[in-house]
């Protein structure tokens, strides 16, 4: 299990910890991934999604270097050793998103021989919401809508903040999705949502 933890700087490393039965789990002393690159520097790295594919694991996570946060990728073969593949979605820039991007949760399969990834963004109103983008390599995406995928709700629990969990589930229902939401007050639960699949 990949983890954020933060040291009293207020830097960000990504841990890593094991379990036999999911319960009880065992911490690496030494971080998995330390902020190196320029675009992670001072501010760290955060937000740990993982997804395999065939013998390889991908990693995306929060690059923050005090000014910007932006969605980036690592990958793997042994959890151990990453290569760092950059900013995939770069902050202020997309179809609505206006400032920092965060939170990559990859659909675990192709759907239309595509792959797909839920992300948070910062619509123009300064609220935090999910948006869509596909990809064919894994390491270059193009945004698949104009508005946020699940955009917020006024005077809900995810008025202010809708963030992609954990990777996303495929069921014969759909795709489920786990995330968090938060009101205006920024207090924090968790929600699901079902995407019907569509394979074009």
């Amino acid at each position: 299990m990949p983890y954020r933890a933060q040291d009293a700087a207020g830097t960000s490393r990504i841990g890593y910890a094991e379990s036999t039965d999911g319960l009880h789990f065992m911490r690496w002393a030494h971080p998995d991934l330390s902020p190196e690159a320029d675009y992670e520097k001072n501010g760290g790295v955060e937000d740990p999604r993982l997804q395999k594919f065939g013998d390889t694991y991908y990693l995306t996570y929060t690059g923050y270097n005090k000014k910007d946060a932006q969605l980036c990728l690592a990958t793997s073969k042994d959890l151990i050793h990453w290569e760092r593949k950059g900013v995939i979605l770069p902050a202020y820039q997309g179809n609505w998103n206006v400032a920092w991007t965060k939170s990559g949760a990859i659909v675990p399969e192709k759907i239309g021989g595509k792959y797909w990834m839920y992300w948070l963004g910062t619509a123009a109103d300064k609220t935090d919401q999910m948006g869509l983008s596909y990809s064919d390599d894994l390491i270059h995406w193009t945004e698949a809508t104009e508005t946020p995928v699940l955009p917020r709700r006024p005077e809900k629990f995810d008025s202010r903040v809708v963030e992609p969990g954990p990777p996303p589930i495929l069921t014969p229902a759909g795709i489920v999705l786990v995330y968090n939401g938060a009101d205006d007050k920024l207090v924090y639960r968790t929600g699901v949502a079902v995407a019907p699949i569509r394979e074009n």
